[in-house]
């Protein structure tokens, strides 16, 4: 696990994650900022979480994989709870 703290300019990380995690440029003013059009936005003040989730599961490193729109956060909310549930990861 890393944390990178950008306010004291400090990054955290596991010893044996060292090898693994190396970048060139520390410093996060420095990087380049990638603002991507068309992607799917919020419209309400409450599904910000879901959004993220669904940015996080869709996104492939470069696009969103399977579009999604504000009308299908109440679906979304539906069906988290039994993705949860019965995913395999969870152990009990």
């Amino acid at each position: 696990i890393q944390v990178l703290d950008s306010f004291n300019r400090t990054i955290n990380y596991e010893e044996e994650l060292v090898e693994l995690s190396r970048w060139s440029n520390y410093d996060i003013l420095q990087w380049d900022v990638v603002v991507k059009k068309n992607i799917p936005r919020q419209h309400d003040a409450c599904s910000c979480g879901i959004f993220t989730i669904k940015y996080m599961q869709f996104w492939n490193g470069s696009e969103i994989t399977n579009p999604f729109t504000q009308k299908d956060m109440e679906k979304f909310r539906k069906k988290m709870p039994a993705e949860l549930i019965l995913s395999p990861l969870n152990e009990l």
